[in-house]
């Protein structure tokens, strides 16, 4: 007791309590320790040194935490050094804090039990065929991202900086960054799961892909989005911005989505579900064949205090491209509390086109000053003068 009350160190003092390590600026050193480490070690690098690798790190197969302390993963740059992963994961569960990861072809790959937890850090020029940074194809969840920065990884399949297909829960971003990632689908990320995605406060801009500039989501229940700010991403095809497909439901609360552009449909926002809620959010300034602002094939849509204001179609609906048959099925879908105003459709339906099978109701909303004209079909929307 008199020793414990002196302060003895507790992995000391306890034996069998998690154990740490510093690991000096030296590859052979960091690999020692990574093959020495036992289940729930933590590991602490040396500040802001660069640890150039010419091949993998051992593979992680039980609890570890690795400290970055600022310190670089870097796939070595030296002429003929193979492609590979920088860190994989098999089982247990990895976390890295404050660890940039360079030029790896995939910086993390997560397989099996293992899960994945990432705190801080820069992803950058790291490039694969799915996830370019990161590829979670896990038992489990999807990786859980906090305050970290993704530039310019690349995927020449899917999710130029993520790419998620674990068997739970989608990605789960708080205060994530995104910056010119590139990518056949999913400029920046291509999560499909099981549980849902959950995107919060996190920036996604100037991302490009063929489809999905910068987020392509499919849920088999449902996602939200939280304060995301979509600005500038764009794809050849549909979706410049995010495209959210779910069985159940979508829900968008505040953010804003800005100046993106897709050369087919949906220039900021593809919904599809059999709800979506968009409350709070600012879209404007998009571009697209159709539905520039928002194109929806959703089966009760609602927008809540949503401004839609500047985004021009090539085709029909500049800000809303409303597209849900139902099959048979009638919906009632409303904006309450919203403003659809500025918006530009060469073929018509400048504010709102409505197809739907069913109304299309405003409530304490205006849809006003869209070119050539606000509303079409004519009457398709309850409240609307056309």
């Amino acid at each position: 007791g008199a020793l414990l009350a002196a302060g003895l160190p507790a992995a000391l003092a306890a034996p069998g309590a998690p154990a740490s390590a510093d690991v000096p600026c030296s590859v052979p050193a960091l690999v020692l320790a990574m093959t020495a480490a036992s289940a729930g070690t933590t590991l602490s690098l040396a500040p802001d040194c660069v640890y150039s690798l010419t091949q993998s790190l051992p593979p992680v197969r039980k609890d570890l935490i690795i400290m970055g302390n600022r310190a670089t993963l870097e796939r070595s740059t030296a002429p003929a050094t193979p492609a590979f992963t920088i860190l994989r994961a098999d089982a247990g569960s990895l976390t890295v804090s404050a660890l940039n990861f360079r030029n790896g072809h995939r910086a993390i790959t997560v397989s099996g039990t293992a899960s994945l937890t990432v705190n801080g850090g820069t992803f950058s020029g790291n490039t694969a065929v799915d996830g370019g940074a990161i590829l979670d194809r896990s038992d489990g969840d999807g990786p859980k991202v906090t305050g970290t920065f993704f530039l310019a990884n690349s995927a020449t399949g899917a999710g130029g900086a993520i790419f998620n297909i674990s068997g739970q829960a989608g990605v789960d971003l708080l205060h994530a960054t995104f910056v010119a990632n590139t990518a056949g689908n999913g400029g920046a990320i291509y999560d499909f799961s099981v549980d849902g995605q959950h995107v919060t406060s996190s920036v996604f801009t100037n991302n490009k892909a063929a489809a999905c500039g910068a987020l392509c989501f499919f849920s088999a229940s449902s996602m939200r989005f939280t304060d995301v700010v979509v600005r500038g991403n764009s794809a050849t095809g549909a979706a410049g911005g995010i495209s959210a497909t779910a069985n159940e439901g979508v829900e968008i609360d505040g953010g804003q989505i800005s100046d993106n552009h897709a050369g087919g449909l949906a220039g900021g926002l593809y919904l599809d579900g059999i709800w979506t809620r968009v409350s709070g959010t600012v879209i404007d300034g998009n571009s697209a064949s159709d539905g520039a602002g928002i194109y929806a094939s959703a089966g009760l849509m609602t927008l809540t205090r949503v401004t839609i204001s500047g985004n021009s179609a090539s085709g029909y609906g500049g800000g809303v491209y409303n597209d849900w048959a139902g099959q048979g099925t009638r919906r009632s879908h409303s904006a309450d509390g919203s403003q659809i105003s500025g918006n530009s459709a060469a073929a018509g339906g400048g504010g709102l086109y409505n197809t739907i099978n069913g109304t299309f109701t405003l409530q304490n909303s205006r849809v006003l000053g869209n070119a050539p004209d606000d509303c079409e079909p004519t009457a398709s929307v309850s409240g609307c003068a056309g």
